[in-house]
């Protein structure tokens, strides 16, 4: 058995989505899967992800305590067969492999991966839980392209020249994953838009943000008070002018397109746009 309702979150990186996990695991109704990004959709559109990698360590790393750890032990042997089947996504979330607690109605999962999907990929979606609700989280395209510089160079992959953060704005996996437009196109044409709810990461902290997430999952508002603002966050350095400039002038119709289909954009937004 899996439960009645099933939730995924989607966005752009940089975008919140690992507090969003966390916060709705909080929710003592609501239990995602055991890993925050299962990636299958993706995986089926645009070939094996990267962190398959980082799933086998965690597998490995639960096997050294295996009493302790059973449940998970069996949870991870089947998230990393990666069979690619809907059925294996299904799976994932029964009650045979997830320990839910009696209270338990939604389960579901964050990927944020899923938003550079097309409706070919969303109706499998749909056909897997033909009621699931979406959260898109959406964020300023000048912040969150500038974190994903600035993260990318602690991690120590990349290094902040010209070169790079040029690259960076060209580069088509950025521009698939900032197209917000095509993605809240392609979630309507799929989704009834009672299942969608769009956020953005700047009011993603605020207390009517919560009300808004348990007013849409129809639910009390229950989340922790203890959830941290910001998970992951990046080490403050400001942009540069040139740089801001390049991604204002790429993005500035799609932002438009979002004020048009939505109504508003954010006060931090309008600084740029």
């Amino acid at each position: 058995m899996i439960p009645d309702k099933f939730v995924v979150g989607i966005g752009a990186q940089r975008a919140g989505s690992t507090w969003l996990y966390n916060l709705l695991n909080s929710h003592p109704e609501i239990q995602l899967a055991y890993e925050k990004e299962i990636h299958h959709f993706n995986n089926l559109a645009f070939g094996a992800p990267n962190n398959l990698k980082l799933q086998k360590a965690k597998l490995d790393q639960l096997r050294r305590c295996p009493q302790e750890n059973s449940k998970l032990i069996e949870w991870y042997s089947l998230l990393c067969e990666r069979t690619n089947t809907n059925d294996w996504y299904r799976s994932l979330f029964c009650d045979s492999n997830i320990s839910y607690g009696k209270s338990v109605i939604y389960t579901g999962e964050v990927t944020p991966a899923y938003a550079i999907l097309d409706e070919y990929y969303y109706r499998q979606l749909k056909d897997c839980f033909p009621q699931v609700k979406i959260i898109f989280i959406l964020r300023n395209p000048v912040e969150r392209i500038w974190s994903m510089a600035r993260v990318s160079c602690e991690r120590g992959h990349e290094v902040l020249t010209e070169t790079y953060l040029r690259n960076l704005v060209s580069d088509e996996g950025t521009k698939l994953r900032t197209q917000y437009d095509r993605t809240i196109r392609c979630l309507l044409s799929t989704f009834s838009e009672e299942n969608i709810l769009l956020i953005f990461f700047e009011e993603l902290f605020a207390n009517s943000t919560l009300n808004r997430l348990s007013e849409f999952l129809s639910l009390d508002n229950k989340f922790s008070e203890n959830i941290i603002d910001k998970v992951n966050s990046s080490k403050e350095i400001d942009c540069p002018d040139w740089f801001r400039e390049i991604i204002v002038n790429e993005y500035q119709i799609m932002v438009h397109n979002i004020k048009k289909s939505i109504g508003y954009i954010p006060q931090p937004w309008m600084k740029y746009f």
